[in-house]
């Protein structure tokens, strides 16, 4: 087989099926041929990605372990009594950042309206009990 003859894998992505291109004048492989050259490519794209994998395991073991070292003043106190502590103000901290506050407008509208409703109210409750106090006073 000549150079001209040989064909050459065009990469499309994990997923898609691997194309072959061919020289216009070459004669077809083989098909054994293929599928062994398949096979040995799947391999070898196996054994990468175990490798990647094991890889990026070993740096996220790195990380943790440089994260879980004592520097400062925490080496000379335990600062895991005060961790509930942390959590609790981190946790507060994210949930302040997800408020949407109201406007300057909002919060005016919104206080006169609690302010109505809460007159409307006191008015109904002190009519009410205006009004059964005058009626107990009749009876008894």
């Amino acid at each position: 087989m000549s150079t001209d003859e040989t064909t050459t894998p065009k990469r499309r992505s994990s997923t898609a099926k691997r194309r072959r291109s061919t020289h216009p004048t070459t004669a077809t492989v083989a098909p054994e041929a293929d599928e062994i050259q398949e096979a040995t490519i799947a391999t070898v794209e196996t054994a990468e990605a175990v490798d990647r994998n094991a890889q990026r395991a070993a740096e996220r073991k790195a990380a943790k372990a440089k994260k879980d070292q004592k520097s400062g003043i925490s080496r000379v106190v335990d600062t895991k009594r005060f961790q509930g502590v942390r959590n609790f103000y981190d946790d507060t901290m994210s949930e302040i950042r997800k408020v949407i506050w109201p406007t300057r407008q909002q919060t005016i509208n919104l206080t006169l309206l609690v302010m109505a409703l809460a007159l409307v109210v006191g008015t109904l409750l002190g009519g009410l009990d205006w009004t059964m106090l005058k009626i107990f006073e009749a009876i008894g």
